[in-house]
């Protein structure tokens, strides 16, 4: 029997804002909590009564906010069960990242998690090493410049994962890449300035470019996803020969 996912203890009681932004504001932190791993994939949120009393609001405000999730593809919801938490489509994540581009954008939190799906979606329609060795070949062009600015280095990684996410040849992907990119711009700039994490990211580049030379999506899948801090995700066929 499926029980639902606890409410993680350690988040603080929400503080609701005036009753018109109630059912945004919910959706936000239930997406937050989705794209950070705490509700994982295939797993179940906790119970309407749950969730009002986290949220001190009605079940038809609660319901709204659900509604809003649903709709971008973050919950399966059947009436009698509950909602379950699932992988959007790209189809449906990308009207949330043009909402987040015009709103207040995306957390450091939820921008890996992102990033690592659509990687995972890249990989997914990969066609291997011997259809695109000028893209894989092409990747080595973006390695981390030494001595580096903070901005250098954000844009030379953008640039990467980019390279990365054209492996697949969906315009639609690179569009919700750049998109993602774009918003996550300031938590890349933040993170280059500590200088461990240059030589961090160089190794994760070596090592996912070196496992894509070897058609081995698996392999390369696992690290950019553990680099990303994505949620665990369906992985594709071991290898592509």
């Amino acid at each position: 029997m499926t029980t639902s996912t606890p409410w993680p203890t350690s988040l603080p009681l929400s503080r609701m804002p005036q009753r018109a932004r109630r059912t945004q504001v919910i959706a936000d932190e239930l997406r937050q909590l989705i794209m950070a791993g705490t509700f994982s994939i295939g797993s179940k949120l906790p119970t309407e009564t749950v969730l009002c009393e986290q949220f001190g609001v009605s079940r038809t405000t609660l319901r709204e906010a659900i509604q809003m999730l649903r709709s971008t593809g973050l919950l399966d919801v059947t009436p009698g069960r509950g909602s379950y938490v699932r992988a959007p489509s790209l189809q449906l994540l990308l009207p949330s990242l043009q909402l987040a581009a015009c709103g207040r954008g995306l957390q450091h939190a939820e921008v890996g998690p992102l990033l690592g799906l659509l990687h995972q979606y890249a990989l997914q329609h990969w066609q291997g090493p011997h259809r695109h060795r000028e893209a894989l070949q092409a990747l080595y062009q973006h390695a981390l410049p030494r001595q580096a600015s903070p901005a250098e280095a954000a844009e030379t990684e953008a640039q990467w994962h980019l390279a990365v996410l054209h492996l697949a040849q969906d315009p639609l992907l690179s569009f919700c890449g750049q998109l993602l990119l774009a918003l996550g711009t300031p938590a890349r700039l933040k993170k280059y300035q500590t200088p461990d994490e240059f030589t961090r990211t160089t190794q994760l580049q070596l090592r996912v470019n070196g496992a894509l030379m070897e058609g081995d999506q698996a392999g390369a899948l696992r690290a950019l996803c553990l680099w990303c801090g994505a949620p665990p995700l369906p992985q594709p066929n071991p290898r592509v020969a």
